[in-house]
């Protein structure tokens, strides 16, 4: 026999063969602390058991045991008493049958004893419906045994118990929880929670709510999703989870670049198009400015570590967004850490390595190819190619080919990653602090590296009974990102004979594309070092009334540099030093009462706050220029030359928000909520903006009639939301007329950088919802869609004027009225569910559309040429291509007449209106868990990968598909790919490069993550003291379907480093 026990807990672990009784209830005592009752030789007629169970909850543990048992027990207090059946009597008649009634009363808890108010106690088969108070406890009244009644509660499991001779006995159905009788005769039922996907907690907007109840859009994603990805930025593991959220990496995947993330479309022309993102209540930047180098942008949710994160919640609609006010317009991303449970303590490491790479290859030319493409260009053009005009055909090496995609990007990116932490607690206190470290190498030649050190601490408590809670947390991350001043991406398609390095071994800075590999020699560092916090104080004076009060600061530390020494230069050209300093501080305090009513099956709940946020922003710099030599690049005080430069921002935010919510018998619902915001951003008496949202659903499922009609639907719901967001993603102090410092010029020098315009104000963005959320199968299969529409007017942006005026432009608002519309659908389902096998698929898709509606006088203005009315703002615009005359050369349609071709001849070709979703598919066996993912999407766009200018000049290795080109008269019926040709002018390449030629539609399938992992059974760890150990192995990126085989990946094309394979090997240990 073999025992595992975890403290003291309602739940036993016990395995061995033909164990007696006696040997079971001694390790019930040993686990669970409860005390086994039996008159002496009660046991003897028990027949032995065999098993092989862990963590089963202690009643369905003795429902087992029990079974064939010439014995009955009952739960009372921490008592379980053991008695002998009775023998069956013989049945009664209706004639000597005597009616008993009975009373009962008691208490329905959760695990923690906490009370579950409100819960629905029904007697079967008598129509009795009885409704706890707030405190769970309950009575039933004059019911004739014996009885089966149900007790439920939104978020927790149904358990059914039966009531005969004045006790309370187990139906035999499977229960969650369990029940106790006290001495005094009370029932005390305990409820376990949930496990319908329905009833699982979501944070929301200043609390918490469930699938069931809520009245929001709300999506999401939990830390066991998240783990199985190997990603230094927690946003790419949302990629394709979520409906209605787009993430690409169009940007480049390279450390620290920021991913575009779009929640339901484009809803503003120039302002802001990203979400609000909140961690622990605490508002972060999306991103920070770099000081040079392949990344103008750097990421800083790359600060967070993914494996402190309990849980993401997207958040899309009005009425999930609009108590946000005029931060929510882009939707609202809520990351929520984890926090340490209650039990003994824990330590748990968790590490894994792995190796990152370029999966997919240009095919470009070889030498012997590109040597004949020069030749036949030369010809083509009638010129006679010569020594200075062509050295690629008679001074470079036109026999060996030089891999530049292997010298480029060829290597292997390596990653690391370790997390450690020790969590537990009691009833009252809980603890949890992490640390970790990890470290993303790069596929480039050389030492570039990321890495990230951080550690999170947290604490709670609560006392006075429970009316006080103080919950804190603080983190310190040091994120360093070292990269250099360009990205060699953009040289791999140099010539196969491309020079490098001259014959004495000196680098070549004479080729028409200069000496790439310098950039290897010049760094470009960026240091970030940031500390936030976090403080909730919670208290409950009076019942159902709570006080909180909430409070966090972020606060990041910049260090970047960028070196240009004078080795990586032509000419060994002066040395350039370039440094700066910046501290980002945010604090905000949030007070807040809500107040919850309960009468009879009435519920409402007041909430009322307000924000009050902060942000500042203080930046240094300086360029330095002149070093005598390169060792002194570290000092700017050895520069000859220097110019500095500064700015101090200064952001406040102020706000009051309210809602109310009213559920009446779970099964109506309603929400209205309020908040009026101020914003430092807008000029004196624009600066305030009221905004709110009203929503409404109905769980028919709940009604009587509907479970009638349609008894196959465990669970229906409808639901509805219309509300008011603003936006202020603007600049700061654009209100006013601001100069900057410019290059010194026989003294200082003042530059214009803003033209003042007091009178523009908030932008605002009308969401309305519908939805239909059904679940099936006892919520075993959950199916939802819901239709949006978001408008957005008084567009904030930057209007165009002649820079006569010495401004480029300046703020304003104009009428112009924007539209986003679309469907979404999910479904989830839990094909299998038993004991060692279980599958389980989820499903997402989602379409949007994009639509100017109107823009009154858009042909004055300078946008006339970029949107046009009815159309998305991605609207693309593309001269016509006819096809090749009979010399080999792009024909394009004279629209106007004019005889030559402008811009004037462009026509309206498509837009990018998305189509995109997911399928992932988890399969359990016993100790084996394997999931999958594949992401899909619909994309229009211009194919950067083809060879859009002209082909066969010096400088750059063409793709293998021109080699299907034009060569002589009669091939135009053929191809569409013209002649080669040195000269431009041969065909108007910049005309031919923006034709419709390139405009296509792809679908798109990514095989995005796949994990493997295994975890060892207990009985093996219980000799080493370990309670789970797991290896594993997650891969990402893997496979892509694209049809197109010129470009690395249709993300990021051919210009930015694609998404790269990760394949990671790891073990999890817990002690």
């Amino acid at each position: 026999m073999s025992v595992s026990a975890t403290g003291l807990s309602q739940s036993v672990t016990l395995s061995g063969r033909q164990l007696s009784l006696k040997k079971v209830f001694a390790a019930i005592e040993q686990q669970t602390g409860y005390v086994v009752f039996s008159n002496r030789g009660d046991l003897d007629g028990a027949r032995p058991v065999s098993l092989d169970v862990q963590d089963m909850p202690l009643v369905a543990f003795l429902d087992v045991v029990m079974k064939g048992q010439p014995l009955n027990y009952i739960i009372e207090g921490k008592t379980i008493v053991l008695s002998l059946k009775p023998a069956t009597p013989a049945p009664q008649t209706d004639a000597n049958r005597t009616a008993v009634r009975i009373n009962i009363a008691g208490r329905v808890v959760n695990e923690n004893n906490e009370a579950i108010p409100r819960a629905t106690i029904s007697v079967k088969g008598t129509g009795k419906v009885i409704l706890a108070d707030d405190e769970g406890n309950f009575s039933i009244n004059g019911v004739e045994e014996p009885f089966v009644f149900e007790i439920s509660a939104v978020g927790f499991a149904t358990m059914t118990l039966r009531v005969n001779n004045g006790k309370v006995y187990p139906t035999g159905q499977p229960m969650k929880g369990y029940f106790t009788n006290s001495e005094n005769g009370q029932l005390t039922v305990y409820l376990g929670k949930s496990v319908s996907p329905l009833d699982e907690v979501q944070v929301i907007a200043y609390g918490q709510s469930t699938r069931r109840m809520g009245l929001g859009n709300v999506t999401t994603i939990r830390a066991e999703e998240i783990a199985k990805q190997p990603v230094n930025n927690v946003l790419l593991a949302l990629q394709g989870r979520v409906p209605g959220m787009q993430i690409n990496t169009n940007t480049g995947s390279l450390p620290g670049a920021v991913p575009e993330v779009r929640i339901r479309g484009i809803n503003s022309i120039d302002a802001g198009r990203s979400p609000l993102y909140i961690l622990n209540g605490i508002p972060l930047r999306e991103s920070e400015a770099n000081l040079g180098g392949p990344l103008q942008m750097i990421s800083t949710l790359l600060n967070i570590n993914p494996a402190d994160i309990e849980s993401i919640e997207v958040l899309k609609d009005a009425e999930a967004t609009a108590i946000y006010g005029s931060r929510g317009a882009n939707g609202v991303v809520l990351i929520t850490t984890k926090k340490g449970q209650a039990g003994k303590t824990r330590v748990a490491v968790n590490a894994y390595t792995g190796v990152g790479t370029v999966a997919r290859r240009l095919p470009l030319m070889d030498v012997h190819q590109y040597n004949a493409m020069r030749r036949e260009a030369f010809a083509g053009d009638g010129l006679t190619p010569t020594a200075n005009g062509a050295p690629d055909l008679f001074t470079w090496d036109t026999v060996h080919t030089k891999d530049w995609q292997e010298e480029m990007i060829g290597g292997s990116a390596i990653t690391h990653d370790v997390n450690a932490s020790i969590s537990g607690g009691n009833a009252n206190t809980t603890f949890l602090v992490n640390g970790s470290y990890h470290k993303d190498g790069t596929v480039y030649p050389g030492d570039f590296d990321a890495n990230r050190k951080s550690v999170r601490m947290s604490i709670d408590h609560r006392a006075v009974g429970g009316k006080l809670g103080i919950s804190a947390s603080a983190a310190a991350t040091s994120t360093f990102i070292g990269l250099m001043t360009s990205d060699l991406i953009s040289y791999v398609r140099l010539p196969a004979s491309y020079p490098m390095y001259k014959e004495d071994g000196s680098p070549n800075f004479t080729g028409p594309s200069g000496h790439p590999l310098a950039y290897l020699m010049q760094p470009c560092d960026n240091n970030t070092n940031t500390y936030n916090g976090n403080l909730a104080i919670r208290f409950s004076p009076l019942k159902n009334l709570n006080l909180k009060l909430t409070a966090g600061i972020d606060n990041a530390i910049l260090d970047q540099t960028m070196k240009v020494p004078s080795a990586s230069q032509a000419n060994n050209a002066d040395a350039r030093l370039n440094i700066r300093n910046s501290n980002i501080k945010t604090w905000i305090a949030e007070p807040q009462l809500d107040y919850t009513i309960y009468a009879n099956r009435h519920t409402v709940n007041v909430l009322a706050g307000g924000t009050w946020q902060k942000t500042t922003t203080k930046s240094l710099g300086a360029n330095g220029t002149g070093f005598t030599n390169d060792a002194l690049l570290d000092n700017i005080a050895s520069a000859a030359t220097i110019y500095t430069y500064g700015y101090n921002t200064k952001y406040a935010y102020n706000s009051f928000f309210s809602r109310i919510s009213y559920n009446w018998n779970q099964e109506y619902l309603a929400n209205l909520s309020f908040r009026r915001d101020g914003s430092s951003r807008f000029g004196p008496g624009k600066r305030f903006g009221n905004f709110g949202a009203v929503s409404a659903g109905w769980i028919f499922s709940q009604n009587k009639a509907v479970k009638k009609a349609l008894p196959f639907m465990s669970f229906g719901k409808l639901r509805a939301s219309y509300g008011i967001n603003g936006n202020d993603q603007i600049d700061d102090y654009g209100y006013i007329t601001t100069y900057a410092s410019g290059q010194p010029y026989q003294g200082s020098t003042l530059l214009p950088t803003n033209l003042a315009n007091p009178d523009y104000r908030w932008e605002e963005n009308r969401k309305l919802e519908t939805a239909l959320e059904t679940g099936f199968m006892q919520d075993r299969l959950l199916f939802s869609m819901s239709w949006f529409r978001n408008r957005t007017d008084n567009q904030l942006i930057n209007y165009v004027i002649s820079p006569q005026s010495g401004y480029g432009s300046y703020p304003a608002n104009f009428p112009a009225l924007l539209q986003n519309t679309g469907w979404e659908f999910q479904v989830n389902s839990s094909n299998i569910a038993r004991k060692d096998f279980s599958w389980r698929t989820l499903v997402n898709f989602s379409i949007s559309r994009n639509k100017l509606l109107s823009f009154p006088n858009i042909e004055q203005t300078s946008y006339s040429s970029q949107y046009f009315i009815g159309y998305p703002l991605s609207v693309m615009q593309a001269y016509h291509f006819l096809g090749l005359n009979d010399k080999g050369v792009p024909v394009l349609e004279d629209k106007s007449g004019n005889g030559g071709i402008s811009s004037d001849d462009r026509s309206i070709v498509g837009s990018n209106n998305p189509m995109f979703g997911g399928i992932s598919n988890e399969f359990s066996y016993k100790g084996v868990n394997l999931s999958f993912f594949f992401e899909y999407s619909h994309i229009s766009a211009f194919d950067n990968s083809i060879s859009a200018s002209r082909v066969g000049a010096i400088g750059a290795n063409p793709l293998t598909q021109v080699l299907d080109r034009w060569q002589q008269p009669g091939d135009e019926a053929f191809t569409k790919t013209p002649r080669f040709t040195t000269a431009a002018s041969t065909y108007n390449a910049r005309f031919y490069s923006q034709s419709d030629i390139f405009w296509m539609d792809y679908n798109i399938i990514r095989l995005r993550n796949v994990s493997l992992s295994y975890d060892l059974p207990r009985s093996w760890l219980q000799k080493a003291h370990l309670s789970n150990l797991q290896v594993y192995m997650h891969a990402q990126n893997l496979w892509v379907a694209d049809r197109n085989k010129y470009r690395y990946d249709p993300e990021s094309g051919n210009q930015n480093m694609p998404p790269l394979r990760t394949i990671t090997f790891g073990i999890n240990c817990t002690l």
